[in-house]
């Protein structure tokens, strides 16, 4: 009788026993160094698994996720329904040291917390089982190192800086390299990169920068980031790939599903300690200027041998630096003397790349009228420098000049005049019979005041509006003819004028963002065909692709909306319009 009963029971429970819930997440790997993909898989086994969707989120704050797939089984046994769901994810971490993989929701149940251990970049990493180690050396096949020309140097002196990418099976480039926390340095790129062949068949991607330390004491180059990808194909291997991507990996990296599957790669410098030495005491409280090379010229660019009193000339100062960045050179200060009048511009800045080093130009146009005649001394132009081949401070120096002015006839015979107008008061007699003209030439004379100012009221709206009218115009000109530009650049593929032609739109209307490659670009346009388009620049620009950009109004259009957006702001912002801005 006792058998029977547990044979009923057993009967009747074991329904429920296959239709009990199990829910299990797991990893590849324990450990991993920064830049290298985890695989997560959370399996689900019960009854309801094609209605069920787990909450991801909960890992955007430690991990990006590259990828999200998923598989599902059904089986009958005994006439019990079961099934068994995978999610498989691919997942970077974002940071190093111990991250902790959390609960993840499905449904009812939830999965335990998992622990990774992420070292440096570029670490030994052992796997769990030797297939996946082999399975990962036939995956990845890059890798990032950062080269400098100094691990020393003074505060705000040029360190170049190669980056560069070893490339063994062809992988393609998202976007050129970024710098991580940039606060305490100056960045600037030293042109397009090089792309060199290896006796070993692989290949070197080297971008070039000028990196400007800001701050003194021991400092560490800020690590540089590599957003790339590579394509894995059904038999597991990697289509090898020269320089550039082939025809069939062009068709991959759009129809992924169909041929392969495009993984996402991540690569991370390491970090490099460099000693910053600060300014030299003996510099004083000078503008520290620590370069290779300065050169201090000053050349008239309209000097008249009749030179005469109250005249105009002007004086062009060049301030020519190797080594240091165009934002690092200052605005100098003009001696003043009592014999000119003397008005300084804002000086002209640019640079150029000279033998792998910036060389930075400041022009300052500085206008002198004469106040006298006879021989005027412009007293002479000095800056001071320190030369950080020889370790020691310079001076560079526009010498003095002595100029000769004339007498201006003019100019004298307008004071006589004015002189000899002025009554003097013993003068000024009124006799007792014309006081009974006075108030009727009063009156006329007011009268003929009151026009004056009305008419020079009139004028200075006529002259507004026409200059409104005018700049107005000029303003949209410009936009059309900047616009023009973009879509002419599209028609004719001339991809790398038109990134230079996109970033000067940024520096233009963004002058406030920093905006330093096309990903931040996109990032403040905000606008998806806009980001694919400049995906796909990118790839062109940096990975070779054999891609075009077919659509300009995909680029154009968003640029307009955004110049219409911006204006509509400062509008709104402005409670009066500004006669002058």
């Amino acid at each position: 009788m006792k058998k029977i009963l547990l044979f009923v029971c057993t009967f009747i429970l074991l329904p429920c026993m296959v239709a009990a819930e199990e829910l299990v997440a797991e990893t590849d790997v324990d450990e991993v160094a920064y830049g290298e993909p985890i695989t997560l898989s959370v399996t689900y086994q019960g009854d309801d698994g094609d209605n069920l969707q787990p909450d991801f989120s909960v890992l955007q704050k430690e991990f990006r996720i590259y990828s999200n797939s998923s598989s599902l089984q059904s089986t009958y046994i005994n006439g019990n329904f079961s099934q068994i769901r995978v999610w498989k994810l691919g997942l970077f971490p974002l940071k190093d040291g111990e991250v902790i993989i959390p609960e993840i929701n499905v449904g009812k149940n939830k999965t335990k917390p998992i622990k990774v251990n992420v070292l440096p970049a570029g670490s030994e990493v052992k796997p769990k089982n030797p297939e996946a180690k082999a399975k990962q050396s036939d995956e990845i096949k890059a890798s990032l190192s950062v080269k400098l020309d100094a691990l020393s140097a003074y505060v705000q002196q040029e360190v170049n800086a190669d980056v560069v990418i070893k490339d063994y099976a062809g992988i393609g480039l998202q976007a050129e390299p970024q710098f991580e926390n940039t606060t305490d340095w100056i960045i600037k790129s030293l042109g397009q990169p090089e792309i060199m062949k290896n006796k070993d068949g692989s290949r070197d991607i080297v971008f070039h920068y000028a990196l400007f330390p800001q701050k003194s004491g021991k400092q560490q180059i800020p690590v540089v980031n590599v957003e790339a990808y590579y394509v894995i194909y059904d038999n597991g291997m990697q289509q090898p790939m020269m320089f550039g991507n082939s025809m069939f990996q062009m068709m991959t990296a759009d129809f992924g599903g169909m041929f392969g599957e495009q993984r996402p790669l991540y690569l991370r410098s390491k970090p490099i300690d460099v000693e910053i030495k600060p300014i030299v005491a003996e510099y004083g409280d000078n503008w520290w200027l620590p370069a290779e090379a300065l050169v201090l010229e000053g050349k008239w660019t309209d000097r008249k041998d009749d030179l005469k009193v109250g005249d105009a000339i002007i004086r062009e100062i060049q301030l020519t630096a190797y080594g240091i960045a165009d934002t690092q050179l200052p605005e100098l200060k003009v001696p003043e003397t009592p014999d000119f009048k003397i008005y300084p511009e804002k000086p002209r800045l640019s640079s150029t790349v000279n033998q792998g080093k910036i060389l930075s130009q400041a022009v300052y146009r500085v206008v002198y009228i004469p106040q006298k005649s006879g021989k005027l001394r412009v007293p002479e132009f000095g800056l001071r420098w320190f030369n950080v081949n020889t370790q020691k401070i310079e001076n560079a120096v526009v010498p003095a000049e002595i100029i000769s002015v004339g007498k201006n006839a003019q100019l004298q015979e307008l004071e006589k005049k004015e002189s000899s107008v002025q009554p003097e008061a013993n003068d000024v007699k009124i006799s007792e019979n014309k006081q009974a003209d006075i108030p009727e030439k009063s009156l006329d004379m007011r009268l003929v005041m009151v026009m004056i100012c009305l008419s020079f009221v009139l004028g200075v709206i006529v002259c507004y509006a026409i200059f409104f009218f005018n700049n107005n115009k000029k303003q949209k000109e410009f936009n059309v003819k900047h616009l023009s530009l973009i879509r002419d650049y599209v028609k004719k593929h001339d991809y790398r004028n038109l990134q230079e032609e996109l970033l000067a739109w940024a520096q233009i209307y963004l002058p406030n963002q920093k905006i330093n490659n096309l990903n931040d670009l996109a990032k403040q346009i905000n606008n998806a065909d806009f980001s694919e388009q400049m995906q796909i620049l990118n790839r062109i620009l940096y990975a070779g692709a054999a891609e075009n950009l077919s659509d300009a109004d995909k680029i154009v259009v968003p640029l307009k909306e955004k110049q219409k957006s911006l204006k509509r702001n400062k509008n709104s912002k402005k409670a009066l319009p500004e006669l002058y801005e």
